[in-house]
């Protein structure tokens, strides 16, 4: 299978039900509000509804915000310490051996900031 960071749909359709592909519905968003000049806070937010609504066949929802985070770390939506990632991906399919295409809502490599809407 290929390394490369993107894939075509084409090479999607070719490739969905290989065992040892996995889509991952990763969709959010972040809003943010201004607290004072140069101070935001962000809103992070899954978007499960929207999954609901329609996705790729096959593909399983991991919600960003909750799933796949530290509950530990002091600020919002940090990444999981590896183990805790590499269990909840174990529990979606994904393992060492497996090519993982992960698709958003708003084609890029993390939620952007939806500018406060």
């Amino acid at each position: 299978m290929p390394h490369d960071l993107l894939v075509t749909t084409d090479w999607l359709e070719d490739h969905i039900h290989d065992p040892n592909v996995r889509v991952i519905d990763v969709r959010g968003s972040v809003t943010t509000r201004p607290l004072e000049p140069g101070v935001e806070e962000a809103t992070y937010r899954g978007a499960i509804d929207e999954y609901l609504a329609g996705h790729i066949p096959g593909a399983v929802y991991v919600d960003w915000t909750k799933d796949i985070i530290d509950p530990d770390d002091p600020v919002p939506a940090q990444i999981a310490l590896p183990e805790r990632f590499a269990q909840i991906m174990a529990e979606r399919g994904v393992d060492e051996s497996t090519h993982v295409i992960a698709v958003d809502n708003m084609g890029g490599s993390s939620p952007p900031d939806s500018g406060g809407r």
